[in-house]
């Protein structure tokens, strides 16, 4: 049996090509290689049950270069085709056509494989997450339950974005539209007030919006978190903007047509559900794949931990003794939330990264390092937890980082009792 260095996820979705390769098939995955190509498979689906032609010539030679990189990186390669394949006419043609050509195999997934991995790369991604989950593609929208672990009931909706995002001078019809096709999902209503996690490149788009309009101070969107009337009110505005919304220079092109329909559905989704918070995933059906790849014990274990553990085997010269400065530190530690003593477990893992950069700029490194790594399992405050406090460990103060006050009085305390220690 071939023995691999990676794994890779290249998705074949109905408006773009992705091929990420994870540097190893763990919980704490880091993605090495992360490319997509805008081939728009389905943008001719709803006028035609066909594939389009030149978007089939595109999506092949970036399908051949994705594999031969996958290759090249020794990269074990999971295949999968998504909603515009498995319902074009000519779907299982074009996957026998790339099947045959580069000696792989394309796994049409179902409507309710396709939910089921988006549920998962949640799942592998948020500390306990509870509530409805949404992934918004170019041919779909997947809908799946936290709480149903069986995935009976789920809901694969045509309301992606390559079907209606030009169709926003006919407000009133797509919202019945919508309206229409949520109506149907009956188990819906047992997901209200809870929370809605919000997948895809059209809803990420959504949050870089929603973070540049409340100067919210951490750009990451992963995790990003905003309430259900908030959420509402930014909605309610960008679906009644202009169709191209060329100001927003922070958005891509192709995603600035996107915004205005991705803001509709959204809020005709919250409006049906009324979620007492919305969370912006990062994660979504390429990590559920490997997520699912992985044995269950592997499956319970902590990804800040693992990540941190991952780093500091490369950049700490005190790897092999490094849980003895969190034994040593836990004393102090008597009257902290048990949610913040894993929070400082992490400080203690990364607690040396910095030692090779000239100590005048140590704390601001490790502040950056830490506010902009790829952690999951923690919000925004954990995040921010984490880096001011290594930032107060390479005796740096506090108040040179004020633009990062989302922290508590209470937080702020022990985190600095945890960086002077």
């Amino acid at each position: 049996m071939r023995d691999f260095s990676s794994f890779s996820v290249l998705d074949i979705g109905s408006n773009s090509i992705r091929l990420v390769i994870y540097n190893k098939k763990i919980k704490s995955a880091i993605p090495i290689f992360n490319e997509k190509t805008q081939c728009g498979l389905g943008k001719n689906l709803r006028f035609s049950s066909k594939l389009s032609k030149d978007s089939c010539t595109k999506a092949l030679k970036a399908i051949e270069r994705y594999i031969q990189i996958s290759e090249s990186m020794q990269s074990e390669l999971f295949i999968v085709a998504t909603a515009a394949v498995r319902d074009a006419e000519d779907g299982k043609a074009f996957v026998k056509k790339i099947n045959n050509s580069y000696n792989v195999k394309v796994n049409i997934l179902s409507s309710k494989e396709e939910a089921r991995f988006s549920c998962l790369g949640v799942m592998s991604s948020f500390k306990n997450p509870s509530g409805l989950i949404g992934d918004l593609g170019g041919g779909s929208l997947e809908l799946a339950s936290s709480r149903d672990t069986n995935f009976n009931e789920t809901a694969t909706l045509p309301l992606g974005i390559l079907k209606f995002e030009g169709d926003l001078r006919r407000k009133k019809y797509l919202v019945e539209v919508i309206d229409s096709y949520l109506d149907k999902s009956r188990w819906l209503v047992n997901e209200k007030n809870r929370s809605f996690y919000a997948i895809g490149g059209a809803w990420r788009s959504l949050a870089k919006v929603f973070i540049n309009w409340s100067n919210h101070p951490i750009s990451v969107i992963h995790n990003y978190e905003i309430s259900f009337k908030e959420a509402l009110d930014l909605c309610k505005v960008l679906s009644n903007l202009s169709y191209s919304l060329k100001s927003m220079s922070f958005i891509s092109k192709p995603r600035r047509r996107s915004v205005s329909y991705s803001s509709l559905l959204l809020e005709r989704i919250l409006l049906k559900v009324e979620p007492k918070k919305i969370f912006f995933s990062s994660y979504g059906i390429r990590e559920g794949i490997l997520y699912d790849q992985l044995g269950d014990t592997e499956k319970k274990q902590d990804s800040l931990i693992l990540y941190c553990n991952e780093i500091s085997k490369n950049e700490s010269r005190f790897y092999n003794n490094i849980l003895n400065f969190y034994k040593w530190i836990l004393p102090l530690l008597n009257n902290f939330p048990e949610t913040e003593l894993r929070l400082v477990k992490a400080i203690c893992i990364l607690s040396d990264i910095a030692w090779k950069i000239h100590p005048s700029f140590r704390a601001e490194f490790a502040f950056k390092r830490s506010i902009y790594a790829p952690f999951v399992e923690v919000d925004h405050s954990e995040r921010v937890y984490i880096a001011k406090t290594l930032f107060k460990r390479y005796r740096g103060n506090f108040e040179e980082i004020n633009d990062f006050n989302i922290l508590k009085s209470e937080q702020l305390k022990r985190a600095s009792i945890v960086g002077t220690a």
